[in-house]
Parts: C-alpha cells; structure tokens; sequence
C-alpha cells in the first residue's frame, strides 16, 4: 500500500532536497510524522552509480578527460552528502523518543559531515513542536561524542547545543571539534567571539593529545589573546607548563613549547614556577629540558633560584645523552660554583661523571678537578664516589686527577681509605674487635666498596686493592643463560573458541601460534559436529579466497573447490608456501573424512614437535590403514628436534607403512643435512613488478637503492622424504632479490626449528632489502625467534644479525640485539664465536656501502649492557678498522669498542689505531681514538 507522504520523503532523499524535506515534514502533524518512523527506518536508499573514466580515444586530450571525472566525482559527492543529511533530518523529524533520535543521528549510515544548511533545518525540526526537548537530544550527542566522530558529528552537535542554550562538555572530542571550528583565520577574533572560550581553551592543554590540533597561528594568536586581557595570562601559563612537566606526543609537545614560547614569560615568572620548570628538566623530548633550562638559568642570573634547585636541576640533566643541554648546564655550574662555591651544589656536579657519553663525562670531570681544590677532601671524597663506578680510561683518568697512586695497588687503596677518614670519620674501636675478612686470591680481585660508617662502632678492616680491569677468565660480564622453550598453549577446547582463533586468523596471519592451534582443531570438532562448525564458522568467510579461507569454507560445507595458490603463496622459495600448501592438503582432507590429528602440530612454541607423539600418530595411522598428508608428514619431518632418544628410532625402524619408514629413515639418517652456505656479493636486480605503459618502466616503491647486495647461496638439498619444491631447498645467487609480496615472515622459523642456517639464508633477502630502504616492514622482529632454533651457528645467521643491526627503525635494531644476546648466552653452539662471525659479516657489509655505523654501535652498546661483552669486542674489534676511516659513527663505534675492550680486559696493539690517536687535534674521531688506544695498552 503506498504511502503518499512517505513517497514524497523518499523523493526528495533520492533528490537530495534539504531545504523540500524539512518544509514537507514541518507542514506535517506530530502524529503524521511518527508515523513514518517505521518505513523510514527500514529505508535503505540505493547508492548512486560510481563516476567512470570515459574511453578517451585517440583524439580526446587526456587532461579533459580527467577534469570531466572530477566534476562528476564532486557532483556524485555532493549527491551522497545530501542524500544522507535529508535522512538526517528525516529521522529527527519523525522517531518518537529522544533516545531513537540520538541513536539515528549517531549510525554508521551517516559517513560525511553534514552542510550548514543541513545544521540549520535539523535544529528547525528538532525544535518543531511536540518533538523531543532539543537539550534531551543535544547533551547524549555531546556526551557520546568520540574522537574519530568529530569531523562527521562536530557541526550537528555545536548546531544542536547552541540551539538548546547548553554549554558543551569538555570531552576531549568536543574540544577538538570546537578547536575544528575555529579554524586557522582569525584565531583571535573568533576566540574573542566564541561564547564558551572561557570554558574550553584551559582543556586543550589540560587533556593529553588535543594540542597537535593547534595550527601554527595558534600560539601567536593565543599571546595577543591575553595581551588584550580577553584571557587570564596566569591561567594560560600555567596550564601550559602543566602539559610540559606532564608530557604527552612529539606533534602536542611542539605545538605547546611554540605557545611557551610566544608567552614570553619573565623572569619573574621563571622563578614563580621553579618547580614545574625543574619537573620539566626531566622529560623525554629535548625541546622542553631545553626550555626549562633556559627559564632556571634566567630566574638564577636575576638571583631569583635557591641553592636547592639548581643543584635539582644539575641532577636531572647531567646524566642525561644529550650534548648540548649538558655542555650548557655545566657551563651554568661552572658560572654557580665561582659565584658561591656550595657543596651541595658541587656534589650535583659530580653526577655527570657517570653520563653514559664518555666526552661528556671527560668534560665533567675537567669542570670538576678545576674547583675541587676549593672544596678540599670532601670534595675528593665525591669526586671519588662517583670515579667508583668508571672502568677503563675514563676511571684511570679520575684517579690521576686525584693525584693518587697508580689505582690497583695497597698504596692508591690505602690513600683512598684516608681520604674516606678524613671526609667521613670512623668512631672509635670496641675492645672485641671483629675479625678481618679473608684475604681474596689475586686472580679474581673484585672492586669492593669500603663499608660504610654503621651504627655500632666497629674497627675498620684492611683495605683491600682496587684494581682496574678485571681478569678477562674470571669476571667476564655474560648473559644469563635462556631457558628452554614454553610448551604451546592448550588445545582449542570449544567451537566458540576455534570460531575466536578463525576470527584472529583472518584478521592477522603473522601470528604462528594461533594458525597450529587453529588448524589441529579444525579436524577434530568436524569430525565430532560439522554443523556446530559450520554454523559458528559461517558469518566469518569473506567474499575472497585464500588457502586458509579455502580451509575454512571446506570445513563448513564439506566441500573443496579447485584452487590456485595467490600471488602471497604461489613463490616456492618462501617458507610460506609450505604453510599454505599445508592448509589446501587440509582442505581436501575436510571436505571427506578429517585427519584425528596433524602429525606437525607443535609441542613448544618454538615449533618443535613431540617426537613420541609423531612415532604414536604414524602408528595409529598404519594401523587404521591411513596415510598422513604428505605436506603434514613433510612439516612434521621438518620441525622433529635435532637429536631424538634412541627408543623412538628403534619403534621408527619396525613401521613398514610409507609414513613410517618415512620417518624411520629421517631418524637414522639425521635428517635434512645442514646447508652449505657462501656468502656472495651479487649485483641487484631492476624489480619488475611496477607497471608499465607504452613499454616504459615505472619503478614500484620496492626498488633497490644499492647497486650491490651481500646474500647467503646454498646448493639444492635432497631428502627422498620431503614434499618441497626445489627453490626451498637451494638458494642460487640469482634469487637474491626475490622478496616481493611477502605478507608476513614471522611464521618461518617456526616451519624448521631445528635447521636455523636454512631459515635464515631465505629469510636474509628480506632483511637485507629492509636495511638498505628497498622495503619498509617489522621484518628484524622474528630474529630472537631465528636465535631460539636449533642448528649450527653459521654465515647466514650471523649476516641476517648484521643486517638486522643496521636496520632503519630503533625497534628492528633492538631485536636484533636482543637475537645477538640469546645467541651469545647458549650453550649449544659448539664453540662457535657469534661476536667473531657478525663482526666479520658487519666489516663486509661496511666495504660494500651497505652499513651505518650509528646504527651498529647503538644495537651493540644495549647487548653490551645485557652482558655479551666479548661478543660484542669481537663484533666491534672487527670494525675498528673501518671506523677510523669513516665519514660518520666511526667516534660511536670506537667508543662502543672502549667499552668493551675494557669489560673483557682486552689487551693488543692496532697500528692504524695508533697513528690516529697520535694525529693531534681535538675531534671526537682523535679522542675516541686515543681512549681505545689507552684501553688496550692498559694491563690489569
């Protein structure tokens, strides 16, 4: 039965006639228009036809072309926006509660931002008589207001308020939206304008993130605001360094120090506001130290800062890395101590001895030895206690600025013990002293503190030496030792569990764990109850295919069609072609009689299986007269760890299945025999997959930007058992390049845990691309995972190590570190030397051009710190050579390879190393130089 009021509507929506509807729906009673409620929420409007490019021809200009497809795609545009704000209007107009309106105004049919003239008729209709309260509509508006809904419902929600006479919530969507509007022209007069200034400009500052939204016109805008009295200038201030002292994004942060800056505060509100200043001094983004730097070190020129706050600030920003913002505070400190020597003051100074930059420390120590003899022992005493904590030249260079004996003999420890006296006086013996304690072998000599003055008097001991370095065999700093791997989650024990795990798979499929999980219980619930399956895995297919998909929609309705591997699949040089051939194997298997179990479901979560559970599986399997997949057998083969208890190779040799003597000959034979990899350098290869028109290349964004490249080759493999094309069992040079469409690596290493070098030599192009800028992914991330496999440690781990600490992004390099610790800690490796092999892999990489020496001594100074000190001298005492001759990160490295010469008590002369160290000068290259040089002719 037609309707001819809702006929109407219906025209003027598919019209896109605003102005036509609100007129028709205002002419209409309360109980006309609820009347249409029900129809109109079932509506759903046909969408427009999307504008096309027309056929050019040969004689149409192509730039005519294209302008008659942007005035189409602005005319379907302006269509679809009016469409969806008469429907707005309409569901105002015509839904009974105030509550249906809300929800109408706030669905996802709505996705562009509504016109002014759209604004002004909905107020208009809500307002109409017998509608909702337009406060009962505007304030759950406001109040569900959300971020990302800003740009589409700020302007209907501003409209709705002001109508109402409500002042807006200040939710941090609501203050974007008003900063939104706004706007960047004449900030100052529409803030002057702005009815609810007042309320909402303390909160931009006030709710963490909203400030990015402040353009640059902002903060001037915002300094001729209060300098015009329309605003308090104390509350801005404050308010301002109430965000710098709390922090909060880069892209707030800077907006916020611009509007610091536009303030222009005095010194007397420096001091006024010490403490936020000094709070200040602390945060991560140097803009900001700075800032507050510059504020304390006014408020003290003007004498307006106290004693305690400057030695508060010198504490907070001495240790901290950044070079200039330590050079001046030091400066500042020095100005401070000459002015009044406190020391208080003077014991701050001293936390810049143990600043991770040895320059810096070097420069503290210099400022330090001018105004200790102002300070007399105490002071030696602090500069002592801070020297405590140095190793290698910057500490021998600590104890010679104390004039003392040659640290490590009775004679410097007993001076050391009479400084400490005269600083700190003893209290007298008790007539039952406490036996001294015994005496520590020389070779192991441990730097001990002395004890400290306790509360019952007690005769001091006898000093013990102090040595400098320590014995390389003794005290070497290592990692602790990783344990073994965790056992895999537990079994999927639900169909609404294995509906979840499908759910994340579709979303992700970089995570390894949840596919074997997923995968061996496929079977097992389609065996038991496919409908259950079938009825809990159906709203989750999607329209398209791909192996796990095809996986999927066979278990659901017990069918597989024929498919072909995608481009993400289809390369056989990729470890992932293994899985997906694994899912279409159990697609087939699903769409007939389901597997009991998969043979290569792992047991630890590094992918190793069970080897009991595999022998058990085969077993069962011929005995019931079935043959396991041969991509299962195949993936089972793989992930078997590397040695096996005899007994289950004996219970192998009696199976006469193919399945079994299968994996009888894997167990007696040792498996899969270990690569035998080279290390080539091969020139990069044009990549061809950008388009092309008119037989020109278009290069696509993963192309090479070095003309050489450095890759693992290996020859073919051959194993009678094993399902797998050729390309993953060799690596030619000329694959060196053959990384395209690769979704996600994460998932190989955990396809042959037990044969690392294999993993890593296909895994390396990957790494290699993302080093030199040719790709940009989180590849460096599965090394600890390459580093937890079990295998020989060879030339192709240690180059995917070295790649991955050249890597461009701080979070790659980190795991790559991270791998280069594990490595180090295991126990399992034969002897085999990581530092010595990365080392020899990075100084290739650094003569081809291919590494960034920054990048090598950061990743190595955090493993340093973990404990792989000889590692890392390995790894670092081979690129020495090159950092003396590089244009940049040579200081870096060789302060890297000063660190941990003088961790292991490494000892050796280098010639290049001498001379420049003797070439004179003060550059850092000639300070580093000479530091390392001191560290290496240093004897214990």
């Amino acid at each position: 039965m037609s309707d001819p009021m809702f006929e109407q509507l219906i025209s003027c929506v598919e019209g896109g006639h605003v102005e036509q509807a609100t007129d028709a729906l205002l002419a209409l009673s309360e109980s006309e228009r609820r009347a249409l409620a029900p129809r109109l929420k079932a509506y759903r409007p046909d969408r427009p036809a999307f504008p096309q490019y027309e056929d050019s021809g040969p004689s149409l200009d192509l730039r005519e072309v294209h302008d008659r497809y942007q005035r189409s795609w602005r005319r379907h545009e302006t269509l679809e926006r009016n469409r969806e704000d008469v429907l707005r209007i309409a569901g105002a107009a015509c839904l009974p509660r105030a509550a249906d309106v809300v929800t109408w105004l706030r669905s996802d049919r709505f996705w562009r931002t509504p016109s002014l003239a759209a604004v002004a008729a909905l107020t208009r209709v809500v307002s109409a008589p017998g509608r909702p309260a337009p406060a009962s509509v505007a304030r759950p508006l406001a109040d569900r207001l959300r971020p990302a809904q800003v740009d589409r419902h700020w302007p209907m929600v501003s409209g709705l308020l002001t109508a109402a006479g409500l002042a807006p919530p200040p939710t941090e969507a609501v203050v974007r939206g008003w900063i939104r509007e706004i706007g960047r022209v004449d900030v100052t007069e529409r803030l002057r304008a702005h009815p609810h200034t007042a309320l909402l400009l303390p909160h931009v500052f006030r709710i963490p993130r909203v400030a990015a939204e402040l353009r640059e016109e902002w903060p001037p805008a915002l300094a001729r605001l209060v300098t015009d009295g329309h605003y308090p200038r104390a509350v801005l201030l404050a308010d301002v360094l109430l965000r710098l002292r709390i922090g909060d994004r880069p892209g707030a942060v800077r907006v916020v120090v611009r509007v610091h800056r536009s303030l222009a505060p005095t010194t007397a509100e420096y001091a006024e506001h010490r403490q936020e200043y000094l709070g200040m001094l602390s945060s991560p983004h140097v803009t900001v130290a700075d800032s507050a730097l510059v504020a304390l070190r006014a408020a003290d020129d003007a004498g307006r800062l106290p004693a305690d706050a400057i030695s508060e600030a010198a504490y907070a920003v001495l240790p901290r890395p950044e070079k200039k913002l330590v050079r001046t505070t030091l400066g500042w400190l020095d100005a401070v101590l000459r002015r009044t020597p406190d020391p208080h003051v003077f014991a701050a100074l001293t936390a810049g001895i143990g600043n991770e930059s040895v320059d810096l420390a070097e420069r503290t120590l210099t400022l330090a030895a001018r105004h200790l003899p102002t300070f007399g022992a105490e002071g030696r005493a602090m500069v002592r206690d801070a020297a405590d904590a140095l190793d290698g030249d910057l500490r021998r260079q600590a104890y010679a600025l104390l004039d003392g004996p040659h640290v490590g003999t009775a004679a410097a420890a007993a001076a050391v013990d009479v400084d400490r006296t005269a600083a700190h006086p003893a209290p007298p013996p008790i007539p039952a002293p406490i036996p001294p304690p015994a005496p520590i072998p020389p070779p192991a000599l441990i730097p001990l503190p002395l004890p400290a003055p306790m509360p019952v008097p007690i005769p001091r001991p006898v000093p013990i030496p102090r040595p400098v370095l320590i014995p390389r065999p003794v005290l070497i700093p290592r990692p602790v030792l990783i344990p073994p791997p965790a056992p895999m989650p537990p079994p999927i024990a639900s169909v609404a569990e294995l509906a979840a795990a499908g759910a994340s798979l579709l979303r992700n499929r970089a995570d390894p764990l949840v596919f074997e999980r997923f995968v061996a219980a496929l079977p097992v619930f389609v065996r038991a109850d496919r409908a259950a399956v079938s009825a809990a895995l159906t709203p989750l297919l999607p329209e398209w295919t791909d192996s796990v998909v095809l996986m999927m929609r066979s278990a659901v309705t017990g069918v597989c069609r024929g498919y072909a591997l995608n481009e993400y699949e289809r390369n056989p040089a990729h470890l992932s072609h293994l899985t997906a051939r694994r899912a279409v194997e159990l697609a087939e298997q699903l769409a007939g009689e389901p597997p009991a179990a998969l043979l290569a479901t792992p047991a630890t979560v590094d992918g190793h299986v069970d080897p009991v559970r595999v022998l058990d599986l085969v077993a069962a399997a011929e005995a019931a007269g079935t043959r396991p997949g041969p991509y299962d057998l195949t993936q089972a083969l793989l992930r078997l760890p590397r040695v096996v208890e005899p007994r289950v190779a004996e219970a192998a040799a009696r199976l006469r299945s193919p399945a079994g003597r299968a994996l009888a000959r894997w167990l007696a034979g040792g498996g899969l025999a270990d690569p035998d990899i080279r290390i080539v350098d091969v020139p990069q290869q044009r990549c061809r997959h950008g388009n092309r028109f008119d037989e020109a290349y278009l290069p696509c964004g993963c192309g090479p930007t070095r003309a050489y490249r450095r890759t693992a080759t290996f020859p073919l493999l051959t194993h009678p058992d094993l399902t797998l094309p050729p390309e993953l069992l060799s690596r030619p040079p000329e694959h060196a390049d053959g990384f395209h469409y690769v979704l996600s690596a994460v998932p190989w290493p955990l396809a042959a845990p037990s044969h690392r070098e294999l993993v890593a030599a296909h895994l390396q192009p990957l790494l290699a691309g993302a080093s030199d800028g040719s790709v940009r992914s989180d590849r460096g991330a599965l090394l600890p995972s390459l580093a937890r496999a079990s295998g020989p440690l060879g030339p192709a781990f240690a180059l995917c190590l070295a790649y991955g600490l050249t890597l461009g992004r701080p979070a790659e390099r980190l795991a790559a570190a991270d791998a280069f610790v594990i490595t180090a800690a295991r126990a399992d490796l034969g002897g085999a030397d990581v530092g010595a092999l990365v080392g020899h892999e990075l100084a290739a990489l650094h003569d081809a051009g291919l590494l960034v020496l920054r990048r090598v001594a950061e990743a190595l100074t955090g493993a340093l710190r973990a404990g792989a000190a000889a590692e890392v001298w390995a790894a670092a005492r081979a690129l020495v050579p090159a950092a003396l001759t590089a244009s940049a990160g040579g200081p870096d490295l060789l302060a890297l390879a000063s660190a941990a010469a003088s961790a292991v008590g490494a000892h050796e002369t280098i010639p290049d190393l001498e001379d420049v160290a003797l070439r004179g000068g003060r550059t850092r290259l000639v300070t580093e130089a000479g530091r390392l040089a001191r560290t290496l002719a240093a004897r214990p």
